[in-house]
């Protein structure tokens, strides 16, 4: 499988496809960042298709049983594979403020 099909960016939400789920995850909505300056929000709006979970830390994780869209309204929609992936949000490193999420 080619790094193309495993890895996955839409401006501040990168997507990894791992193995499984983790253990203990629980279900929560299909959003998975809103934009701070815009609110706008990055999201699976088709849930037969997929299921985001979030563990005790608010990692995030994303089980897409077929084939679905990404959506975000200032972004390039992306198809996603089936598969589970794992959810990073950028950060960004401010001198005065130090690491924070990137603001959409």
């Amino acid at each position: 499988m080619s790094k193309k099909e495993t890895q996955l960016r839409q401006g501040d939400v990168f997507l990894e496809k791992i193995s499984a789920l983790p253990a203990g995850v629980k279900k929560k909505d299909n959003v998975l960042a809103f934009g701070e300056t815009t609110g706008h929000s990055h999201k699976f709006p088709d849930q037969k298709c997929a299921q985001v979970y979030a563990d005790e830390s608010s990692n995030q994780f994303v089980e897409v049983t077929e084939k679905t869209m990404l959506v975000h309204d200032e972004h390039t929609n992306h198809t996603v594979e089936p598969g589970i992936y794992k959810v990073t949000i950028q950060r960004e490193f401010d001198l005065v403020e130090g690491v924070r999420k990137v603001s959409d």
